[in-house]
């Protein structure tokens, strides 16, 4: 704007804002996919991310040094082309990640984190939407700009919002494993030969061990702990990983969330009915849940009703 560079040309316009939101995409886009990733991908990211940018930059001083102007012409298009895909490679890997972490959520954390994943996604995929395939018409197209920027504006906001709630509630199950990893693999704790059987189930006798120190986990009230996941409930019984994930799968027929979800709605079923005073905060703080929404969402999913609707359909009945 300080140049008035558009009012020359709407073709130098597009030029400088490819050069400049093209950067800027692949940054942004590279720091979320930093704060999420815990695997490798990162240098493959930074190379064809940064690579791509350098590749613009390239034909950018051809055209440059060509026409000896921003108005380079037919490779003005190639610039947007590229800029277009180097925005796709990056929003389609971090979005694999945004997936790969659902993933996890679903299968290793007992919190309803859900939510939060699921506004990251959405805000993600809006933001997506939004630069790559609104703002590239927009660069050549001004009167554009007024709606595609406060669009993205929103969409960041949400997306940086609900970001933060997800990092405040989790620490990312990657680093978990790999912070207890030391303390379960330890010969006392380590797959033996005979626990297992030909196929890879686990021997009936190492089940029978599982079943009973879960049990005994239960029974202490082990279930209470709302930052439990997998990880963690693996370091506290003794357990590997992996054992207790392959006794969920071949013997409970079900997974860690499932089975843990359904041992604190029996005990918020039997605390209703026996503490009919507290109230609901009160009772998924005790059972574990995560809020009280949490609460009363698995009793919405299991029975159709809320808490106290049914406690008042028992005490009637």
């Amino acid at each position: 704007m300080t140049f008035d560079i558009r009012s020359k040309s709407d073709m130098s316009g597009a030029v400088v804002n490819v050069l400049f939101y093209t950067p800027v995409s692949i940054t942004v886009s590279y720091a979320i996919f930093n704060v999420i990733c815990f695997r490798e991908g990162r240098r493959q990211y930074k190379i064809v991310g940064f690579g791509s940018y350098a590749f613009i930059l390239l034909v950018f001083l051809i055209g440059f040094i060509k026409y000896r102007s921003l108005n380079i012409g037919s490779l003005t298009y190639v610039m947007i082309a590229l800029c277009v895909l180097s925005m796709l490679y990056c929003f389609v890997t971090t979005g694999r990640e945004i997936r790969h972490h659902r993933k996890i959520i679903e299968k290793e954390s007992s919190a309803d984190l859900l939510p939060y994943d699921q506004y990251t996604w959405s805000c993600y995929a809006l933001l997506t939407a939004a630069a790559v395939l609104i703002l590239t018409t927009a660069i050549v197209y001004r009167p554009l700009l007024l709606i595609i920027f406060p669009m993205m504006l929103i969409a960041l906001f949400i997306f940086i919002m609900s970001f933060i709630g997800y990092g405040f509630n989790m620490v990312p199950v990657d680093i978990a494993m790999q912070e207890e990893a030391p303390s379960i693999e330890t010969a006392e704790n380590a797959i033996k030969a005979e626990d297992t059987n030909e196929d890879g189930c686990l021997s009936e006798t190492r089940a029978t061990e599982i079943a009973t120190k879960l049990k005994l986990w239960c029974e202490t009230g082990g279930f209470r702990d709302s930052s439990i996941n997998m990880s963690t409930l693996s370091s506290r019984i003794s357990v590997p990983r992996n054992e207790l994930s392959r006794y969920f799968e071949r013997y409970l027929k079900s997974s860690f969330r499932t089975w843990l979800s359904d041992i604190r709605f029996q005990e918020a079923q039997r605390m209703l009915l026996e503490r009919p005073h507290f109230n609901n905060d009160a009772i998924s703080s005790e059972c574990g849940f995560s809020s009280h929404a949490h609460l009363y969402k698995v009793f919405k999913m299991k029975t159709g009703m809320t808490p106290g609707q049914w406690k008042e359909k028992v005490f009637h009945s």
